[in-house]
């Protein structure tokens, strides 16, 4: 059976998922890097490339910053044929057993949660600690338990923090800037922690910035491009 992992990043950030008769997991949390809910243009792309492969999807989020309405888009372009391959937990990734369940017999781990903002970070160091290190654990204590064959998470460019080299190199990085650099960190941290001393296989894809469809440009921790796109069409609609 054929199995590939595949990502790009030009443009929207799109992540492609591809399983053969396997079954996928797919984490989300409170906020802003959801897995499952599909809030921004790469979250439907697995979504709906798992399923058009024939492989089974099941995704944890509490939407406490998505929206349901953005899984009815889902449902809408796969069909209900392939909808029904996708499974859907309403729960947070601070609780184990709730990451342990959605694990249960899975064979990769697609961790897209984290609560995102360095501001946010600043005005509540502990609420980022919560979701984006004891989260993590949790997620990755889950798929460990779960015997996954691959752990793939969102790190950040964050972890770079104030090192001045250009073009960023990977082994290269400098001292954290901010609260949430410092949780990204302790990720990568966790992750290579948990290969050496459980053989567990994980890659972690150090984002800058993502954007795309769906995205909320509103609130006080909205990203800054779709904040960007948003003044782009309003000039544009008032020409």
């Amino acid at each position: 059976m054929a199995r590939s992992f595949e990502t790009s990043w030009k443009g929207s950030f799109i992540v492609y998922v591809r399983l053969r008769g396997t079954r996928a997991t797919a984490f989300a949390t409170a906020v802003q890097m959801a897995g499952y809910r599909c809030r921004w243009v790469h979250r439907i792309s697995f979504g709906r490339e798992i399923a058009y492969a024939g492989a089974g999807c099941v995704g944890l989020d509490n939407f406490a910053t998505g929206s349901r309405i953005n899984l009815e888009d889902v449902r809408a372009s796969v069909g209900e044929q392939n909808w029904r391959r996708l499974v859907f937990l309403e729960a947070d990734i601070c609780d184990l057993d709730a990451c342990k369940e959605a694990t249960r017999g899975a064979r990769y781990v697609l961790h897209q949660a984290a609560l995102g903002s360095v501001p946010r970070s600043i005005a509540d160091p502990l609420l980022s600690n919560r979701a984006n290190v004891e989260g993590f654990l949790n997620v990755l204590v889950a798929a460990r338990d779960a015997d996954v064959k691959r752990f793939v998470y969102a790190a950040s460019s964050s972890t770079y923090g104030d090192h001045p080299g250009l073009p960023k190199v990977e082994d290269l990085i400098g001292k954290p800037l901010s609260p949430y650099a410092v949780t990204k960190y302790v990720n990568e941290l966790y992750a290579d922690v948990f290969a050496r001393s459980y053989g567990m296989d994980s890659i972690g894809l150090r984002y800058f910035n993502v954007f795309g469809p769906r995205q909320d440009p509103q609130g006080a921790y909205a990203a800054v491009i779709p904040r960007w796109f948003e003044q782009l069409c309003r000039a544009s609609h008032h020409k």
